[in-house]
């Protein structure tokens, strides 16, 4: 992997699983509405859906700053390994979190709904 990919690589997973993420949501939206969800579970998806752009936008922002200091780092004459390995820890922190946080936000969704629609939402994951 030379210099520049690896540069914009971390750019580029993050605009992929962007991109990714509107395909879910869209996905994910004709799933929601063939659940048959009551008004009252409409808006619970609504709020949980506000929650999670709030984290995730917040979460994003703390990968992208961690980033930016490994890049920084990395451009270092020395470079100070320490202080680098801290940074990637970070960024890979920030990573896990996003993960952790998409992960939550399912577990809410599904939480949200009836047995009934908890088999309609898993036999259509599996299609």
């Amino acid at each position: 992997m030379n210099w520049l990919t690896a540069r914009y690589l971390p750019i580029l997973a993050l605009l992929l699983l962007s991109l990714a993420g509107v395909a879910h949501a869209q996905d994910q939206t004709s799933i929601v509405d063939k659940l048959n969800l009551t008004a009252a579970q409409k808006e619970q998806v609504r709020q949980l859906r506000s929650q999670f752009k709030a984290e995730n936008e917040r979460l994003a922002d703390a990968l992208r700053q961690a980033q930016r200091e490994a890049k920084q780092l990395k451009s270092a004459n020395p470079v100070n390994a320490e202080a680098l390995r801290a940074a990637l820890q970070k960024q890979a922190n920030a990573e896990i979190e996003i993960q952790i946080a998409t992960t939550r936000f399912y577990e809410r969704l599904e939480a949200l709904l009836t047995p009934e629609q908890q088999a309609t939402l898993k036999r259509l994951r599996q299609q």
